[in-house]
């Protein structure tokens, strides 16, 4: 992903967005809040993708 590699973002989104959105909706009842949270969320991941520098952090390396 670090080098704009988008199938490995979606799987990326594939495997951590029904961890996030389940907590976020923990947080929050207004399915739009949580759909916008998580949208910044991971633009924010894919933007910052380059500056990894390739260490897996939280059990994501596979």
């Amino acid at each position: 992903m670090a080098k704009g590699d988008r199938a490995a973002f979606g799987e990326l989104y594939r495997r951590t967005s029904p961890w996030m959105a389940v907590r976020l909706r923990r947080r929050c009842v207004d399915e739009q809040i949580v759909a916008e949270v998580m949208q910044e969320t991971y633009l924010a991941v894919w933007r910052a993708a380059g500056a990894f520098a390739g260490a897996a952090v939280g059990g994501t390396a596979t």
